[in-house]
């Protein structure tokens, strides 16, 4: 994790993933090859760190979201908050043609 993301105060709320929701399997197309990154932290984080696989992926600030380009696979995302607080999903991205 890069240094400064996780720190001692863990009182508060966990973070919240809103995208990419957990157990599912995102298709990519030629047109849609991005999932957004959707979370929402408690009130006294001031950072969001995202994370798959256990590299960073996007680093957003409170009611801010990013896109994440994933080639297929499966990851576990990671929403790690400026309090060291975190969430996880599990997700599985294929190609269109993958599905075929």
């Amino acid at each position: 994790y890069k240094a400064g993301c996780f720190e001692t105060d863990l009182s508060g709320q966990i973070p919240l993933i809103v995208s990419p929701q957990n157990s599912i399997s995102y298709q990519l197309q030629a047109n849609l090859n991005s999932i957004p990154l959707i979370g929402v932290t408690d009130s006294d984080s001031n950072k969001s760190f995202w994370f798959a696989n256990d590299t960073l992926i996007a680093q957003t600030k409170p009611y801010e979201q990013a896109l994440w380009n994933p080639k297929p696979g499966k990851y576990l995302i990671r929403l790690v908050d400026s309090n060291g607080r975190s969430n996880q999903v599990f997700v599985e991205v294929q190609t269109a043609a993958a599905l075929n």
